[in-house]
């Protein structure tokens, strides 16, 4: 309620901290402390705490931050003899392990790749609470980051955290200049399929923010193929390697699943005739509920609500058929751990207001767990 007091308090802030990240022989897991502190702090401030310079100054800093990372991460290659850190090295590793996963643990310090995540989080506040002079200050330079770090011989880690920075500005900064389109989405669905878990959750994420977005047109109809095959395979046990690896691959198909929506929500056309919407609809609502990503689980909850509100036929089917598939998953959903509270409301009130003489909504149509919760929202016989 007194926004001039958020910003001078946002600006003191700021000028006690800024000195403490830019210390040029740095402990990384200090900096990453206090980065992620800075963003936490930008974060709830709100818009328009930040004058331009101040957006350009921080946008400049994060980008220097990640820079001298990668800097230090070199210098430290060449100081263990593994010589200079560039593609041809790296597609060396990839042919002899098909992996670099274990070679990047091994080589470089996790409290490294974490301060360059924290540098992206600063810039993601930026473009959250000051998108227009971000737009002007920090998105060119970002952009051509994210362009060389996306590269497919480039470290998984690396990769990741191009689609980190391309997620943070589709989501935040607005369509994409026009440019960057055709050499961005066939990188990141082309990711989607990587085999690493890991870097497939990223592009499915990435592709999901840019679903949004008129542009993204052009690649909906293969990211919702790409998403189908994703969801079928994890759900369906077809993942291979470890207990850790196998929820990454959940969660992938969690973000997969929100690239479903996206598309049936914004670009319902790439998918074809009502029929085929529909049939996309219940291959996306047999691939609920989310199994690792609580984010994504509120996301696919609230997508699922609002399109039942709104009466949408491609989702409910011939005939109302998947009304019982629908409702179960709206009971499942509404639960503190899933949703919020006032999502949670609306799913009681639109449950409570349901007509049960439907054949799909008989006691029998229900599990009896799902069945006897609805009775305890609702109040239901």
């Amino acid at each position: 309620g007194q926004p001039g007091v958020v910003v001078e308090l946002c600006s003191e802030f700021l000028r006690r901290m800024l000195p403490m990240l830019q210390d040029s022989n740095p402990d990384p897991a200090a900096l990453k402390s206090r980065v992620f502190g800075v963003a936490r702090c930008l974060g709830k401030a709100g818009p328009g705490v930040l004058t331009q310079p101040q957006v350009a100054h921080l946008s400049q800093l994060s980008l220097a931050l990640i820079s001298a990372s990668f800097d230090r991460r070199a210098s430290l290659r060449k100081d263990n003899g593994m010589g200079a850190d560039n593609e041809q090295d790296l597609d060396e590793t990839r042919s002899s392990s098909g992996s670099s996963s274990d070679q990047e643990e091994q080589e470089e310090s996790d409290e490294e790749e974490m301060l360059r995540t924290a540098a992206v989080t600063l810039a993601t506040a930026l473009m959250r609470h000051q998108p227009a002079e971000f737009a002007s200050e920090g998105l060119a330079a970002f952009m051509s980051v994210t362009q060389t770090l996306l590269q497919p011989l480039n470290r998984d880690c690396d990769r990741q955290l191009a689609l980190h920075m391309l997620s943070g500005i589709c989501a935040h900064a607005g369509e994409l200049p026009a440019a960057d389109w055709p050499s961005l989405m066939p990188q990141v669905l082309l990711d989607t399929q990587d085999p690493t878990p890991g870097v497939r959750r990223s592009a499915f994420y990435a592709a999901s923010t840019a679903g949004r977005l008129p542009a993204f047109a052009p690649f909906a109809t293969e990211a919702a193929r790409r998403a189908v095959a994703a969801v079928a395979r994890a759900r369906g046990g077809g993942e291979e390697g470890s207990v850790k690896s196998g929820r990454v691959a959940q969660g992938a198909a969690d973000n997969a699943l929100s690239v479903m929506a996206e598309v049936l929500l914004h670009h319902p056309d790439s998918v074809g005739d009502l029929q085929a919407q529909s049939a996309l609809w219940t291959i996306w609502l047999a691939g609920l509920p989310c199994q690792e990503d609580a984010a994504e689980s509120m996301r696919n909850s609230k997508v699922l609500l609002q399109a039942v509100e709104q009466s949408n036929l491609a989702l409910l089917g011939e005939g109302r058929c998947n009304m019982g598939r629908i409702v179960a998953l709206l009971v499942e959903a509404c639960d503190p751990k899933v949703v919020d509270v006032e999502t949670s409301v609306r799913i009681c009130s639109l449950l409570r207001n349901l007509d049960q003489s439907q054949p799909h909504l008989h006691a029998e149509a229900l599990p009896p767990k799902i069945r006897k919760r609805l009775h305890h929202l609702v109040g239901l016989p």
